[in-house]
């Protein structure tokens, strides 16, 4: 096992929304994906890293079967939404602190020394992290480390089966609303000590990004459920607010969507991060408690 803290790979999950592997994997390229069927009504659901690098293309076989036998995709909010003014602007007062603090203010001296410092490094200036809430501030950071490694959202899968979709004319939808999404990142906001460890965590991430990078990748391309859904109990603890807003209560809010109105959903590609879908409370257990027949692909 490697000497990482595993809350080190919240970090990591934070722009791509842990625990370190511990071996290669059993069986290379075989992804995140299952095939949910109830009644006359089937649908996919394929585990998503929101960032990756040219070279990790192509996708394992199963993610491009389940997209060329779909007939639309979900990702946890409409690519429109997001890119909306709207949604920009709203997403820009969220990530400031309130009522003119400052990050210097609210963060232990040495932490925020160690903030400027990477910043630094990476590019980013001392006036643009300093309006920023702590776990803004972790995502800016983990960001700007991710694109200096050429990791990024272009190769990630939104935007990847994003490009496909529109090519082939298959529409696009969204779990949640922006709306609710909002709301979820805000109340993570209420956490001061989270913040904190998460800024901690990811600061301490940014030395050995290349390697956490290619142990979640690895951990990905075998498909292994247990390992993913461990990472994401370790990063995520059971009662932190983080993994409640983050994690628990979007998926419990998708698993009912998806059940309540299972017309909705036939034959769709759904898109969602890695950690929604294996484990306790995951999409793949949650819909299986519900009746559905789930199976790997």
């Amino acid at each position: 096992m490697l000497p990482v803290p595993r809350r080190r790979f919240l970090a990591l999950l934070l722009p791509l929304l842990g625990a370190p592997v511990l071996a290669a994997p059993a069986r290379a390229d075989r992804g995140l994906v299952y095939l949910a069927a109830r009644g006359a009504t089937r649908c996919w659901l394929a585990g998503s890293l929101h960032r990756l690098r040219r070279v990790d293309h192509p996708l394992p076989p199963a993610y491009e079967s389940a997209y060329r036998q779909c007939s639309r995709v979900f990702f946890e909010t409409h690519p429109g939404e997001v890119r909306s003014g709207g949604f920009r602007r709203k997403m820009e007062d969220l990530r400031v602190l309130p009522d003119g603090r400052t990050l210097d203010s609210v963060l232990p001296p040495a932490l925020w020394r160690e903030t400027l410092l990477t910043g630094k490094r990476l590019g980013i200036p001392e006036k643009e992290l300093r309006p920023l809430r702590p776990w803004f501030a972790a995502w800016r950071i983990t960001e700007r480390a991710y694109e200096s490694r050429g990791i990024l959202t272009f190769f990630g899968m939104e935007e990847y089966f994003t490009r496909r979709a529109a090519r082939d004319a298959k529409p696009l939808d969204g779990l949640d609303p922006s709306k609710k999404l909002l709301g979820h990142l805000k109340d993570v906001s209420r956490a001061p000590e989270e913040e904190e460890r998460a800024l901690s965590d990811s600061l301490r991430a940014e030395r050995t990004l290349d390697a956490l990078f290619q142990q979640m990748l690895d951990v990905w391309r075998a498909g292994d459920e247990a390992r993913i859904a461990a990472m994401f109990q370790e990063s995520l603890p059971a009662g932190s607010r983080s993994r409640r807003s983050l994690l628990s209560e979007r998926n419990d809010s998708w698993i009912r969507r998806i059940h309540k109105n299972p017309g909705d959903f036939h034959n769709a590609l759904i898109l969602p991060g890695i950690g929604h879908l294996p484990g306790p409370g995951g999409l793949a257990r949650g819909l299986a408690e519900k009746g559905w027949t789930v199976t790997r692909v």
